[in-house]
C-alpha cells in the first residue's frame, strides 16, 4: 500500500538537515591581539621651535565606527606627532591640530578619513608658518570582525599619514627643519715614530 506523506511531514526532516547545518558552522574568530602602534622606530622630525604642543579638534561625524577600534585614531595621530617632531630650536612653538580622524561605516564596507594641520607660532602667537596632511582609505566587502578590520585600516592608514606628513613639512615647513649631518666621522690621525738623525 503506498503511503503519501502531507508536507508537514515532508518538511520536518528538512528542517532538521538545514538545522544541523547551521549549528556545524564554525562561528567568525574574533581577534584580541592588538599591538599599541608606535613610530619611535620612524626618524624624527626636528623643528626650530622651542616646544610642541598637541591639540584634537575632532567632530563626532555620523556613522563613525573608530571609537570600535582598539587604537582610537586619535590616539594614534598623538602618538605619532609626539614619537615624531621633536623640538630642537631656542623659540617659536609647533601646534599639531588633529582636525579629522573618522573611519565611517558605508553601505559597502568604511570610508577612513585622517586630516591634521601644523602651525608654528612665533611672537604673540602669530602664525609663521603652515602645513597640512590628509589620507582617505576605503575598505570594500563583508566585516566579520570589526575590531579586527578597524585594528587594520587605522594602522594602514597611519602608515600613510607617516609618510604624507614628512612630505608636506619637508616641502613647505623646509626653512624650519633642522637637518642632521650624516657625513662620516674623519679618520683618526695616525703616528709614526721617527728615526732619530744621527
Amino acid at each position: 500500500m503506498m503511503r503519501i506523506l502531507g508536507r508537514r511531514a515532508m518538511f520536518a526532516p528538512l528542517c532538521g538537515v538545514l538545522l544541523l547545518a547551521a549549528c556545524s558552522t564554525p562561528a567568525p574568530v574574533m581577534r584580541t591581539d592588538f599591538p599599541p602602534l608606535s613610530y619611535e622606530y620612524l626618524p624624527p622630525i626636528r623643528l626650530s621651535v622651542a616646544s610642541v604642543k598637541i591639540e584634537n579638534h575632532v567632530t563626532i561625524v555620523p556613522n563613525d565606527f573608530s571609537p570600535q577600534s582598539p587604537v582610537l585614531p586619535t590616539d594614534a595621530l598623538a602618538r605619532m606627532a609626539n614619537d615624531r617632531l621633536k623640538a630642537s630650536g631656542n623659540s617659536g612653538l609647533l601646534v599639531f591640530s588633529i582636525d579629522q580622524a573618522s573611519i565611517v561605516r558605508t553601505d559597502t564596507g568604511l570610508t577612513g578619513v585622517f586630516e591634521v594641520h601644523l602651525d608654528i607660532q612665533g611672537a604673540n602667537q602669530q602664525q609663521v608658518a603652515y602645513a597640512s596632511a590628509r589620507v582617505t582609505r576605503n575598505y570594500a566587502g563583508d566585516i566579520t570582525d570589526m575590531r579586527g578590520t578597524l585594528y587594520d585600516m587605522t594602522k594602514q592608514m597611519m602608515d600613510d599619514m607617516n609618510v604624507e606628513l614628512e612630505v608636506q613639512i619637508r616641502r613647505t615647513l623646509g626653512d624650519w627643519v633642522q637637518h642632521v649631518s650624516t657625513a662620516p666621522a674623519a679618520a683618526p690621525v695616525q703616528s709614526q715614530q721617527l728615526t732619530p738623525t744621527p
